[in-house]
């Protein structure tokens, strides 16, 4: 709410600036659906590595997937909206794309230092998903499909228990296989529904 408070009071924009409108809410639908198959996927390989039991599901805590879920809500989309939403595109404004990108997703990165569970790697991958989720918005012009997929991703690997620090392939392939998908799904759109990122 801060973020959004300082967007209109303090920098007189509208929210469509960050890729909130109404419009594009159906991607939010698409982030949902992709950050769960993707976490289907990254769980697979963690089973088929020995990461992770096969009987996973069996530990599932049912009282808590609707707390999970409204808090799974509020930090997706407050993470998204502050790094990927205001910072990328505030930045943006008086440096270019490839800044913006590498310095939101670096501070992304290092809002994790307070993760006792995470290593070297979970940090690099923290920083490339950051990279992705801003894929996500200049693909799309839609801050929606990285909050969809942010929210889906975070909740699954809750109510999964998933390691943090686990599925090192996994975590490669999905975040490769996503900046893929949402390139082939938006090549299509004309250039001019969608910010330009020069690629």
């Amino acid at each position: 709410m801060s973020v959004v408070f300082s967007l209109k009071v303090f920098d007189r924009r509208p929210l469509s600036d960050i890729g909130i409108t109404v419009k594009g809410i159906i991607n939010l639908l698409y982030g949902v659906v992709l950050g769960f198959a993707c976490m289907l996927l990254l769980g697979l390989q963690m089973i088929l590595t020995g990461e992770m039991e096969a009987s996973f599901l069996s530990t599932i805590d049912t009282s808590l997937l609707l707390p999970n879920l409204i808090l799974c809500i509020l930090v997706g989309t407050g993470e998204e909206v502050l790094f990927r939403g205001y910072l990328f595109t505030t930045i943006r404004q008086t440096s270019n794309t490839w800044v913006a990108a590498f310095v939101s997703s670096a501070l992304f990165m290092c809002m994790h230092l307070v993760n006792p569970q995470y290593h070297l790697f979970a940090f690099i991958m923290a920083f490339a998903a950051g990279l992705m989720f801003i894929y996500m918005f200049v693909r799309t012009g839609s801050l929606w499909l990285a909050i969809g997929f942010h929210i889906s991703w975070n909740y699954f690997q809750t109510i999964f228990s998933f390691p943090y620090t686990g599925g090192m392939i996994g975590n490669v392939i999905v975040v490769a296989l996503n900046f893929f998908i949402v390139w082939l799904c938006t090549s299509k759109l004309n250039s001019s529904k969608r910010t330009e990122l020069n690629l």
